[in-house]
């Protein structure tokens, strides 16, 4: 409803509130201004009907006072007529209407004052030549409500907050100059079932440097809070319905205030809940207390807005001189890459581009204030939504109606005129003003709070005369000449950066020798070309790369081996003959017969009684390192049966660990390299004959680093690690091993990263063993061998860059 939006307005801002701008155009009159014929207040039960007919359509906006409680309405082109200038009512909801003519050189407006008992809800028509507003009395209202808010506000510990008696169903706006109190109680209606919420109310405690938020149920509230953000605090009430009226903003940014705004309404995700939002204007953390059917929120109000105090009595659209760019000098600390930026003006200064963008984002058109038809995409429009209904209206009265809304100074030259029809609804007047010029072909340009408004084609051909006026004297202007001895830039490099800066007439060389720029131009180009030379001559920063390659290697190898054999004798020697003619004798052994080891050694039955070299080897699978090993030797006493078995085993484990460090210092973007090994000479043979080359195993890292504002790093880098591998040789020359690392990394100052590794993990079984005899379950054993070899290796580069203090 319009008195919804009223009471928004005016609860947030206190002392004034223009809540809605409705506007209508009637028919324009080709001589003479319209006037009032009559004007009706008519009581229909649940509503007061003020009616105000015309000679012509009413063309009429309508705002509202909080102190005394009163409803303006402004009329343009319209006069007095017959009608007293006073006249009292004292319906109990009117108590008097004060009529006020005025005339000026765009013409008679006539305003009328309807003083209230109170502020009402009311909505506004035009119908023919009439003017007809609708207020609507409101019902009994809920004392309970009312006496929990009032009896919360009373605990506040001697606050300058007051309260009045408002009689039943009374719609209350009440505020004091420090912004106390922006209250709504009476009887609200809900839809909808559960604990209803009848009050949302905004008190800033100075005396106790707080800033209060209330919250009013029918009964004990359940709630939650959450804070999406340091600023911004959520409390959901569940369960609940707000009563009409409350689902609104409160805007509280004038205030002395921790709290920029309270917004309250009902939740789109989560049916029945009620939720409450609250920004804050910095990080504090607020204190809840519970009293009945009443919540209390406590915002600590900051120091650095405590001091200030509330003037404003009511709400202002104002546009705001920017303060004076400061200048940014060469000691300033750069703490981020956008600190880097410089705007340079023609005097010579460096400003701050955020704060030069902010200016043009700060005027009601954008791009330097200036309109002449087209409108940025991005831009935000600021303003106070209006309603705006014209039909053939005045273009001058226009401007003067958005001018009045936007507080702000439209002037307009003669050849602007002509009338306008349109209607725009809930749109910010800011951009209201500006849809109109692009419908009139008209331009605009902003200086402050003035905005001139002018035919584009005049503005663009002011702006040409400027240009062509300025152009003029730029080349009228004397040449002067100026030198810039560098420090840390080459003069050559920074020649070429200048060369387009010039005017046409400038010239821009260096002298080697001293490393000095000798320009020739117009004061403003040197102005300019002086500030950007200071910018670019500095200290280039110096950055030391520590690299550290490590290699740790471990491996091991495990085998098991047996060999066992023998022989059986059945011969006369032994005392066991076969008794047989053929065959008499017989001999069964290894594969491999056995040999004596030394004439002396004693035998029996013709054999050695210790080991032999080549023992009678049945199975021969020892194990390939025999520095472990076990014998076995079994034998009859007359040598007719022999058995010799032997276990071999071998373990053997390494570990092992490199370190290479290389370190260099370079300046930030310029590329460094450095270079430890050895070149190994190899042999080539051609029809020149035999020639010799060499080839590098080297340790080598080579980096170019970026030093960022922020302290931040990047490098790109390749680190190399090529080392001769004798165990592995190619006709007596050996192999190379390559170990290489090329990367782009970003390092913050001090910091290691890890810019590769590379992991390898072996392993490996081998098995040897007789057909068939070595898979038989644990009897295998005999018959085979095993061998396992494990090897691990693993390679890292870590790097380490750090600024060389002092270098920037």
């Amino acid at each position: 409803m319009l008195g919804s939006m009223i009471q928004r307005q005016a609860k947030a801002c206190g002392a004034f509130a223009l809540a809605t701008l409705m506007l209508t155009a009637g028919q324009a009159m080709a001589q003479d201004d319209a006037s009032i014929q009559s004007i009706g207040v008519t009581d229909a039960g649940g509503e007061i009907v003020l009616e105000i007919a015309a000679t012509a359509r009413p063309n009429c906006v309508d705002f509202t006072t909080v102190d005394p409680p009163a409803l303006m309405i402004s009329c343009t082109e319209m006069t007095l007529g017959s009608q007293e200038p006073v006249q009292t009512i004292g319906n109990g909801v009117i108590e008097q209407l004060e009529l006020n003519e005025s005339s000026d050189a765009e013409g008679t407006n006539t305003q009328i004052r309807v003083l209230l008992t109170s502020l009402l809800e009311y909505t506004k028509a035009v119908q023919d030549n009439k003017l007809i507003i609708t207020i609507r009395k409101s019902g009994s209202a809920d004392s309970g409500s009312s006496d929990a808010i009032a009896a919360a506000l009373e605990d506040d510990g001697g606050g300058e907050a007051t309260t009045a008696s408002a009689s039943a169903g009374d719609l209350r706006i009440e505020s004091t100059r420090t912004g106390e109190l922006s209250s709504v109680a009476g009887d609200h209606t809900y839809r909808g079932a559960g604990n209803q919420i009848r009050g949302i109310d905004f008190q800033n405690v100075i005396a106790d440097r707080v800033s209060r938020v209330v919250i009013t149920g029918a009964g004990a509230l359940d709630f939650t809070t959450s804070y999406p953000t340091d600023t911004k605090m959520v409390i959901a009430l569940r369960d609940s319905v707000l009563g009409s009226g409350l689902e609104r903003t409160l805007d509280t940014s004038k205030f002395a205030s921790a709290v920029n705004s309270v917004s309250s309404f009902r939740s789109r995700t989560q049916r029945g809940d009620v939720k409450v939002v609250v920004n804050l204007r910095e990080a504090v953390r607020p204190t809840v207390q519970e009293s009945g059917s009443v919540l209390i929120i406590d915002f600590p109000i900051p120091p650095s807005i405590a001091g200030a105090a509330y003037t404003a009595p009511e709400t202002v659209e104002t546009y705001e001189e920017p303060e004076p760019e400061p200048e940014i000098t060469q000691e300033d600390r750069i703490e981020s890459a956008t600190g880097r930026e410089r705007l340079i003006s023609t005097a010579g200064k460096s400003i701050d581009p955020a704060k030069k963008a902010k200016q043009r984002k700060d005027s009601i058109f954008g791009s330097e204030g200036m309109f002449l038809g087209e409108i940025d995409p991005s831009h935000q429009w600021r303003g106070r939504p209006v309603n705006l209904d014209f039909v053939r209206a005045n273009i001058h009265n226009v401007f003067r109606i958005i001018s009045h809304v936007g507080k702000v100074n439209i002037v307009t030259s003669d050849d602007v005129d002509g009338d306008v029809t349109v209607r725009l609804i809930e749109v910010p007047w800011d951009q209201a003003l500006a849809a109109i010029l692009q419908a009139k072909s008209l331009g605009a340009v902003q200086y402050g709070n003035i905005v001139r408004v002018a035919p584009i084609e005049t503005i663009r051909k002011e702006r040409e005369d400027a240009a062509a006026a300025k152009q003029s004297a730029i080349d009228s202007m004397d040449l002067n000449l100026l030198s810039l001895p560098l420090n840390y830039a080459n003069a050559n490099a920074v020649q070429k950066q200048l060369e387009n800066m010039l005017s046409k007439r400038g010239s821009v060389n260096f002298d080697s020798r001293t490393n000095t720029l000798i320009v020739r131009d117009i004061d403003p180009n040197l102005n300019q070309i002086r500030e950007l030379v200071r910018t670019l001559d500095t200290r280039t920063p110096q950055v030391l790369i520590e690299a550290r390659i490590v290699e740790a290697s471990q491996s091991m190898t495990r085998a098991l081996g047996i060999q066992w054999g023998g022989s059986l004798n059945f011969s006369a020697a032994t005392g066991a003959p076969t008794g047989l003619f053929f065959p008499n004798t017989i001999g069964l052994s290894g594969g491999r017969t056995s040999s004596t080891v030394s004439g002396q050694s004693q035998t029996i039955g013709g054999r050695p009684a210790n080991f032999t070299d080549q023992p009678n080897y049945v199975v021969d699978l020892p194990s390939p390192s025999q520095q472990g090993s076990v014998g076995l030797s079994l034998g009859s006493l007359t040598g007719l049966v022999n058995l010799d078995a032997r276990l071999t085993a071998g373990e053997s484990a390494g570990n092992g660990k490199i370190v290479a460090s290389p370190s260099i210092t370079t300046v930030t973007n310029q590329q460094a390299s450095i270079t430890d090994g050895a070149r190994i000479p190899y042999e080539t043979a051609s029809l020149r004959g035999t020639n010799v080359q060499f080839v590098e195993a080297t340790l080598q890292l080579t980096v170019t680093p970026q030093i960022t504002a922020d302290r931040t790093i990047f490098l790109e880098i390749a680190v190399t690690k090529n080392q001769p591998d004798f165990g592995a040789t190619v006709q007596n020359f050996p192999t190379i091993q390559i170990k290489e690392a090329q990367t782009t990394v970003m390092v913050q100052d001090g910091d290691t990263t890890v810019i590769g590794g590379v992991y390898t993990y072996e392993e490996a079984i081998s098995k040897t063993y007789i057909p068939g005899l070595g898979r038989i379950p644990v009897l295998g054993w005999l018959f085979k061998t095993t061998a396992k070899r494990m090897d691990r290796k693993e390679l890292l580069v870590f790097i380490t860059p750090t600024i060389v203090e002092g270098s920037r």
